[in-house]
């Protein structure tokens, strides 16, 4: 709500958030620790108190006066194996259209 205050009419935000759907690490996590990941501790480098899906970000972003002319895959990753993560996740998107990477990266214009 504030960033629409503040930012002019046709004017972009971008945003990156986890992705609530992020099967394919998962499931690594899975396999690697034979156990389900946290989806929040307070040891983590980046604390995110919510995780979206692209349904529910495009949705929040709609309500608070942004169109979404973009949603799509983060790859803003710089370690190793969650990066290989990623380049599965986009090839699995762009056979099937459903995000499982580990972030969602949004454009969204001012309406």
């Amino acid at each position: 709500t504030e960033i629409h205050r503040v930012l002019k009419k046709g004017g972009m935000l971008v945003v990156a958030v986890p992705n609530v759907n992020d099967r394919i690490f998962r499931l690594a996590y899975r396999l690697i620790r034979g156990r389900e990941p946290k989806l929040f501790s307070v040891h983590d480098k980046e604390l995110h108190l919510y995780h979206f899906s692209d349904m529910t970000l495009r949705k929040i972003l709609k309500k608070t006066g942004f169109e979404a002319v973009h949603v799509g895959i983060d790859l803003c990753n710089v370690e190793p194996a969650k990066c290989f993560l990623d380049q599965v996740a986009v090839a699995l998107w762009r056979i099937s259209g459903v995000n499982c990477a580990s972030a969602i990266t949004a454009y969204a214009v001012k309406e």
